[in-house]
């Protein structure tokens, strides 16, 4: 327990890239997820999202729920 361990290191000029990983031609891909994000597509607006009417109702609802730990909320 008591040896000393030393690091070694190397200074290099340079280091060539590592080669790209490759797909056969033979394996069929899937298309990219991200392919529709990237683009913009965001498809339809969600019905009930944040800024609908239904999620005013839920929060003018909560509002009227009295807790006596929550401070500050009283009726």
């Amino acid at each position: 327990m008591n040896e000393e361990r030393k690091i070694e290191t190397e200074e290099v000029e340079a280091v060539s890239p590592p080669p790209r990983a490759r797909v056969p031609d033979s394996v069929q891909r899937k298309r990219d997820y991200l392919a529709g994000f990237l683009a913009g597509d965001t498809g339809a607006e969600p019905m009930h999202g944040p800024g609908s009417d239904l999620q005013a109702s839920v929060v003018e609802v909560l509002k009227s729920i009295y807790d006596p730990e929550i401070p500050g909320r009283h009726l």
